[in-house]
C-alpha cells in the first residue's frame, strides 16, 4: 500500500512538472534572432495561405525556399520544382530584425522598419513613426503542422510595414503569420 502511496505522489510531481501553464515573462536576456528566423541554407517551409483548417489541398499551398542573404523565395504548387513563382519574403538580420520587401501575389511592399531592434530583449519595444512591434517568449505555437514549444512572437502595427503577428520557432522559423492582409501557418518544414 506504501508503494502505492508513494508511486501516487511521485505521479502527481511528474504531472505538476509537466504543466502546460505559460512561463512567467522573460526579461533581461538578449533575443537571440538567429536562432528563431531559420535562414540557414537551403531551408523549405511550406504553409498554407487560405485560413482555414480543412484537408489540405496541395496545388494552393505556397512554398518557400531560403535562397541566401535572407531572401525566401515563394511558389504555389504541389513540389517547389512545378511550382508558380509568386513571390518572396526578404528579410534582413543585420542589427535586429527587418522584414524589408514581400510579394505574395498583389500584395506587396518594401520597407526599412525593424520587428526587432539590435540588441533586442525579451519583452521589448521598437518603435519608428506610427510602427510599432512588441515581442515575447512564446511557450507554445500551434499551426496546422503541429505545436512548438519555444518560440518568438512579434505583434507589429502601423503603416509602415506587414501589420500582424509572427510566430518563429526555435530552429525552424516563421511558422504561423496572422496578419491584415493574408496569414501563413506552417503545413511542413525542411532543414
Amino acid at each position: 500500500m506504501r508503494a502505492l502511496a508513494l508511486g501516487l505522489a511521485a505521479a502527481g510531481v511528474l504531472s505538476a512538472c509537466t504543466d502546460d501553464s505559460p512561463a512567467p515573462p522573460v526579461t533581461g536576456e538578449t533575443v537571440p534572432v538567429d536562432d528563431y528566423v531559420g535562414l540557414s541554407e537551403d531551408a523549405t517551409w511550406t504553409w498554407r495561405d487560405d485560413g482555414l483548417t480543412t484537408e489540405l489541398v496541395f496545388e494552393e499551398l505556397l512554398r518557400g525556399h531560403h535562397q541566401g542573404e535572407g531572401l525566401v523565395a515563394l511558389r504555389r504548387g504541389e513540389r517547389w520544382g512545378d511550382a508558380e513563382e509568386v513571390g518572396h519574403l526578404q528579410w534582413d538580420v543585420a542589427g535586429g530584425l527587418t522584414l524589408s520587401s514581400w510579394v505574395l501575389g498583389d500584395i506587396e511592399g518594401e520597407t526599412t522598419v525593424p520587428l526587432l531592434g539590435a540588441g533586442a530583449e525579451w519583452g521589448d519595444t521598437v518603435e519608428q513613426d506610427d510602427w510599432i512591434c512588441t515581442n515575447s517568449k512564446a511557450t507554445e505555437i500551434d499551426t496546422w503542422y503541429g505545436g512548438f514549444e519555444d518560440g518568438l512572437v512579434v505583434s507589429c502595427e502601423g503603416g509602415a510595414g506587414l501589420e500582424g503577428t509572427y510566430s518563429f520557432a526555435l530552429d525552424r522559423g516563421l511558422v504561423l503569420f496572422q496578419g491584415t492582409l493574408f496569414s501563413l501557418d506552417l503545413v511542413s518544414a525542411g532543414f
